[in-house]
Protein backbone atom coordinates (compact mmCIF):
# COMPACT_ATOMS: atom_id res chain seq x y z
CA UNK A 1 0.00 0.00 0.00
CA UNK A 2 2.84 2.08 0.72
CA UNK A 3 4.11 1.36 -2.91
CA UNK A 4 0.72 2.68 -4.18
CA UNK A 5 0.29 5.50 -2.05
CA UNK A 6 3.77 6.91 -3.14
CA UNK A 7 3.23 6.03 -6.86
CA UNK A 8 0.05 7.79 -6.10
CA UNK A 9 1.95 10.40 -4.36
CA UNK A 10 4.73 10.49 -7.29
CA UNK A 11 1.88 10.92 -9.94
CA UNK A 12 0.51 13.83 -8.33
CA UNK A 13 3.63 15.76 -7.70
CA UNK A 14 3.84 15.22 -11.71
CA UNK A 15 0.57 16.31 -12.14
CA UNK A 16 1.23 19.33 -9.68
CA UNK A 17 4.60 19.78 -11.71
CA UNK A 18 2.37 19.63 -15.17
CA UNK A 19 -0.20 22.06 -13.14
CA UNK A 20 2.70 24.38 -12.04
CA UNK A 21 3.72 24.28 -15.89
CA UNK A 22 0.95 24.73 -17.17
CA UNK A 23 0.48 27.91 -14.08
CA UNK A 24 3.80 29.39 -15.19
CA UNK A 25 2.28 28.96 -18.63
CA UNK A 26 -0.54 30.78 -17.69
CA UNK A 27 1.21 33.38 -15.67
CA UNK A 28 3.41 34.31 -18.26
CA UNK A 29 0.56 34.60 -20.96
CA UNK A 30 -1.03 36.57 -18.31
CA UNK A 31 1.76 38.55 -17.98
CA UNK A 32 2.09 39.01 -21.36
CA UNK A 33 -1.34 39.61 -21.98
CA UNK A 34 -1.26 42.76 -18.87
CA UNK A 35 1.66 44.52 -20.58
CA UNK A 36 -0.27 44.05 -23.92
CA UNK A 37 -3.27 45.71 -21.85
CA UNK A 38 -1.17 47.98 -20.71
CA UNK A 39 0.01 49.02 -24.18
CA UNK A 40 -2.51 48.55 -25.67
CA UNK A 41 -4.68 50.85 -23.04
CA UNK A 42 -1.98 53.11 -23.72
CA UNK A 43 -2.34 53.28 -27.10
CA UNK A 44 -5.91 53.72 -27.04
CA UNK A 45 -5.17 56.48 -24.59
CA UNK A 46 -2.68 58.34 -27.02
CA UNK A 47 -5.39 57.56 -29.99
CA UNK A 48 -8.20 59.14 -28.01
CA UNK A 49 -5.99 62.37 -27.40
CA UNK A 50 -4.91 62.69 -30.78
CA UNK A 51 -8.33 62.34 -31.85
CA UNK A 52 -9.75 64.64 -29.58
CA UNK A 53 -6.83 67.02 -30.99
CA UNK A 54 -8.17 66.32 -34.82
CA UNK A 55 -11.68 67.18 -33.59
CA UNK A 56 -10.63 70.14 -31.71
CA UNK A 57 -8.63 71.06 -35.09
CA UNK A 58 -11.35 69.56 -37.18
CA UNK A 59 -14.07 71.78 -34.88
CA UNK A 60 -11.62 74.56 -35.22
CA UNK A 61 -11.69 74.30 -38.99
CA UNK A 62 -15.03 74.25 -38.94
CA UNK A 63 -15.49 76.74 -36.86
CA UNK A 64 -12.96 78.96 -38.43
CA UNK A 65 -14.95 77.73 -41.94
CA UNK A 66 -18.29 78.90 -40.62
CA UNK A 67 -16.88 82.32 -39.83
CA UNK A 68 -15.38 82.44 -43.34
CA UNK A 69 -18.36 81.77 -44.49
CA UNK A 70 -20.46 84.29 -42.21
CA UNK A 71 -18.00 87.00 -43.29
CA UNK A 72 -18.95 86.16 -47.19
CA UNK A 73 -22.39 86.30 -46.45
CA UNK A 74 -22.02 89.46 -44.68
CA UNK A 75 -19.75 90.95 -47.31
CA UNK A 76 -21.92 89.70 -50.30
CA UNK A 77 -25.11 91.11 -48.54
CA UNK A 78 -22.76 94.72 -48.11
CA UNK A 79 -22.14 94.19 -51.63
CA UNK A 80 -25.93 93.24 -52.90
CA UNK A 81 -27.05 96.55 -50.95
CA UNK A 82 -24.33 98.61 -52.46
CA UNK A 83 -25.87 97.41 -56.29
CA UNK A 84 -29.05 98.68 -55.35
CA UNK A 85 -27.89 101.72 -54.09
CA UNK A 86 -25.97 102.04 -57.34
CA UNK A 87 -28.85 101.04 -59.07
CA UNK A 88 -31.12 103.53 -57.55
CA UNK A 89 -28.85 106.20 -57.95
CA UNK A 90 -28.35 105.43 -61.59
CA UNK A 91 -32.16 105.42 -62.02
CA UNK A 92 -31.99 108.80 -60.17
CA UNK A 93 -29.31 109.85 -62.88
CA UNK A 94 -30.87 108.91 -65.57
CA UNK A 95 -34.70 110.44 -64.65
CA UNK A 96 -32.34 113.68 -64.48
CA UNK A 97 -30.81 112.94 -68.01
CA UNK A 98 -34.38 112.48 -69.00
CA UNK A 99 -35.62 116.08 -67.20
CA UNK A 100 -32.28 117.84 -68.75
CA UNK A 101 -33.40 116.28 -72.29
CA UNK A 102 -37.05 117.29 -72.34
CA UNK A 103 -35.93 121.01 -70.68
CA UNK A 104 -33.28 121.11 -73.65
CA UNK A 105 -36.42 119.68 -76.39
CA UNK A 106 -38.41 122.53 -74.62
CA UNK A 107 -35.72 125.20 -74.97
CA UNK A 108 -34.57 123.55 -78.74
CA UNK A 109 -38.80 124.12 -79.54
CA UNK A 110 -38.76 127.33 -78.22
CA UNK A 111 -35.33 128.53 -79.77
CA UNK A 112 -36.70 127.27 -82.90
CA UNK A 113 -40.13 128.88 -82.55
CA UNK A 114 -38.30 132.12 -81.80
CA UNK A 115 -36.10 131.68 -84.88
CA UNK A 116 -38.74 131.15 -86.94
CA UNK A 117 -40.42 134.39 -85.54
CA UNK A 118 -37.30 136.03 -86.21
CA UNK A 119 -37.00 134.98 -89.63
CA UNK A 120 -40.92 135.91 -90.01
CA UNK A 121 -40.51 139.36 -88.46
CA UNK A 122 -37.33 139.84 -90.56
CA UNK A 123 -39.39 139.33 -93.65
CA UNK A 124 -42.32 141.15 -92.32
CA UNK A 125 -40.12 144.02 -91.80
CA UNK A 126 -38.20 143.43 -95.27
CA UNK A 127 -41.87 143.58 -97.02
CA UNK A 128 -42.59 146.81 -94.69
CA UNK A 129 -39.21 148.44 -95.90
CA UNK A 130 -39.93 147.03 -99.93
CA UNK A 131 -43.43 148.29 -99.48
CA UNK A 132 -42.29 152.11 -97.60
CA UNK A 133 -39.99 152.09 -100.74
CA UNK A 134 -42.61 151.38 -103.29
CA UNK A 135 -44.85 153.81 -101.82
CA UNK A 136 -42.29 156.26 -101.89
CA UNK A 137 -41.33 155.76 -105.12
CA UNK A 138 -45.04 155.71 -105.90
CA UNK A 139 -45.81 158.82 -104.07
CA UNK A 140 -42.59 160.14 -106.11
CA UNK A 141 -44.11 159.19 -109.09
CA UNK A 142 -47.53 160.74 -107.80
CA UNK A 143 -46.08 163.93 -106.94
CA UNK A 144 -44.03 164.06 -110.39
CA UNK A 145 -47.58 162.90 -112.38
CA UNK A 146 -49.15 165.98 -110.73
CA UNK A 147 -46.40 168.43 -111.02
CA UNK A 148 -46.40 167.67 -114.87
CA UNK A 149 -50.61 167.64 -114.67
CA UNK A 150 -50.51 171.31 -113.39
CA UNK A 151 -47.79 171.91 -115.76
CA UNK A 152 -49.47 170.68 -118.63
CA UNK A 153 -52.62 172.56 -117.09
CA UNK A 154 -50.87 175.36 -117.20
CA UNK A 155 -50.03 175.01 -120.83
CA UNK A 156 -53.30 174.35 -121.70
CA UNK A 157 -54.42 177.51 -119.70
CA UNK A 158 -51.36 179.22 -121.66
CA UNK A 159 -52.24 178.13 -124.86
CA UNK A 160 -56.06 178.99 -124.60
CA UNK A 161 -55.16 182.14 -123.41
CA UNK A 162 -52.67 182.64 -126.69
CA UNK A 163 -55.47 181.05 -128.45
CA UNK A 164 -57.98 183.83 -127.01
CA UNK A 165 -55.26 186.22 -128.02
CA UNK A 166 -54.71 185.02 -131.15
Amino acid sequence: EAGRLAGEVKVLEEEEKGVRGKLQVARDSCGNDAMKISSLTKELAELKQTNMEKEREKSGYWISLHDDISDREAELTTLKSRADDSRTEIQKIQSSFRDIDAVRSARETTAGELATRREEETARRQTLHLARTDREEALAALDAAREAHRAVAANHADFAALRRDN
